[in-house]
């Protein structure tokens, strides 16, 4: 047995993929739906630690399924696109930026590459004034330490993490999660939907010209022909077409969203440098 074979659907007829795709789609949301259920009843009983373990597991569970409608999209005419797709599916900082990327509202394409980008780094500068202190990569280690009690090493020194030191207040479901069960309710989580979506999307040539509207409207064309395809679940409300809408974000199989290196030496001479030029002024 092979797992992370997800770059075998490109073997299949392309007549056959999207309905393998569109049974992935529906054991994911599944998965996420249960996951979210134990999440809230170990909230009720005040375990919040071990509900946040879950809703990490569910955010990265419902970006698989973002990951697998952006082929949709994409189609299957750029390899290059759906072997990002592919490595994303199975990457936890991939994952992590479909997580990010469904929390805000870029105006424009360019506008959420350059919010993608700041996500990839392995450590950058931040602090008070922006130069203060060497952190890791924020996706990794914000679900790692979500996860795992680790011995770590910063600037500090050595000191133990454990889940238990975070204890967030509870923000409510996150939104790639909620787009995610919208989606499924509004049946685009199905052959049918994939096929719609593929539609929608078949004529873009440059996505680096997109703004927000462009999208939005290709979002809107899938779900009315869902509509007219009587797709829709008997449970849907007029928020699943507001998160679908809205937080349906553009395509990102042309975006690398592997994690770059960067020394933390660099940073260092970069953070003396901007502390030596601050006290010169």
């Amino acid at each position: 047995m092979e797992p992370r074979a997800l770059k075998g659907i490109v073997n299949l007829p392309e007549g056959e993929r999207y309905g393998v795709i569109a049974e992935g789609m529906q054991l994911l949301v599944q998965h996420v739906r249960a996951l979210s259920l134990s999440s809230e009843i170990l909230r009720k009983a005040s375990q919040e630690t071990s509900a946040a373990v879950l809703d990490a597991f569910a955010r990265e569970e419902a970006s698989k399924v973002l990951i697998l409608l952006d082929m949709a999209r994409h189609g299957w005419r750029e390899h290059e696109n759906i072997g990002r797709l592919i490595a994303n599916f199975s990457n936890h900082i991939g994952r992590g930026v479909y997580i990010e990327a469904s929390s805000m509202n870029p105006g424009t394409f360019s506008e959420l590459q350059r919010f993608v980008q700041n996500l990839l780094p392995s450590h950058f500068l931040d602090g008070p004034n922006d130069i203060d202190w060497i952190f890791r990569n924020r996706i990794e280690s914000e679900r790692e330490e979500a996860l795992y009690v680790d011995y770590i090493k910063d600037e500090d020194g050595h000191r133990w993490i454990s889940p238990d030191h975070k204890r967030p207040g509870y923000p409510g479901r996150y939104q790639n999660v909620e787009t995610v069960f919208a989606m499924d309710n509004l049946g685009l989580l199905s052959e049918l939907g994939m096929q719609k979506t593929s539609d929608a999307w078949a004529d873009t040539q440059n996505y680096s010209d997109l703004g927000w509207p462009d999208n939005r409207s290709r979002n809107h064309e899938v779900l009315k022909k869902l509509w007219e395809a009587s797709a829709f679940k008997g449970d849907t409300s007029e928020s699943d077409f507001s998160f679908v809408l809205e937080r349906w974000t553009f395509p990102m199989g042309t975006l690398n969203l592997r994690k770059k290196p960067v020394k933390t030496r660099e940073l260092d001479l970069e953070r003396t440098s901007q502390s030596q030029s601050e006290d010169y002024r």
